[in-house]
């Protein structure tokens, strides 16, 4: 239960420290964006005219040009996704590897 608990703690810290990277950069890529003309803008950032319902994107306060942008957390959610996928696996591979070592042990 313990390490379970240790897992919880680290995906939350990696998705905290993700969503921290995305801003970051997504800043960046906007002032780039803003003094570039044809700047090609990375795909986790989108912009439109209007407002998009998606569940995946989040608005940002900064405007480009009096459009919308947003960041898409597809990429994000996979990434957290397949850390935590991770982590259990070798959780279980440790926890079965221990409980077969005891069980010859003793």
């Amino acid at each position: 239960m313990g390490i379970s608990i240790l897992n919880v703690i680290a995906i939350s810290f990696y998705r905290f420290s993700l969503k921290e990277n995305y801003y970051q950069r997504a800043e960046i890529e906007l002032k780039m964006a803003r003094y570039q003309k044809n700047y090609n803008l990375p795909s986790y950032i989108k912009v439109s005219k209007k407002p998009l319902l998606d569940k995946e994107l989040e608005l940002l306060p900064q405007t480009l040009n009096g459009k919308f942008v947003y960041l898409d957390w597809g990429p994000g959610y996979k990434e957290v996704k397949d850390l935590a996928t991770n982590l259990f696996l070798w959780e279980t591979a440790l926890v079965l590897s221990l409980t077969f070592l005891f069980y010859k042990i003793l």
